[in-house]
């Protein structure tokens, strides 16, 4: 009898993950208000490099992969996706561990160390919420703490 409840309570733990096409997540972001949003546009969303007719993502893997997204470079004309490409090839419950403790959450990798809280490392918890809430195939809650960091002052400095 244990084993079966262990199992169950095991599964209400996992997350719903999931993957999303660049289409997918470029449309989620439109009707999240995120078209626009603090100065970065989801107009030019081609995904052309400069240098080469080929589609820019998938599948493009630049060698200065933060400062590409980082920077409003030509090669990036849609940050929140190059972002979200680079950070967690558009999965949803992407995760990693930092040097210092702390964790990167979701689908834009947000910091346990200032945006959300977890129960590895001390947090500012300035959006608010669970660093688990960032995982799941809602992005909503990414979303909304995506807003609140690009208002930081700093904009995108501050992910």
């Amino acid at each position: 009898m244990g084993c079966p409840l262990l199992l169950l309570a095991l599964l209400t733990v996992v997350t719903k993950a999931k993957v999303l096409s660049q289409c997918e997540l470029a449309h989620l972001l439109q009707e999240e208000g995120l078209g626009g949003y603090g100065g970065y546009s989801l107009a030019n969303c081609e995904f052309q490099s400069p240098v080469s007719p080929q589609p820019f993502l998938p599948g493009c893997h630049h060698p200065q992969r933060w400062q590409l997204w980082h920077s409003r470079s030509a090669f990036c004309p849609c940050p929140g996706l190059c972002m979200a490409f680079y950070e967690s090839t558009f999965n949803t419950a992407a995760q990693s561990i930092e040097a210092d403790g702390s964790a990167d959450y979701g689908i834009s990798q947000i910091s346990s160390q200032h945006w959300c809280t977890d129960d590895r490392s001390p947090s500012d918890n300035r959006c608010g919420m669970s660093c688990r809430d960032l995982l799941s195939s809602n992005i909503t809650d990414d979303i909304i703490c995506a807003k609140i960091i690009v208002r930081n002052p700093q904009g995108r400095d501050a992910w």
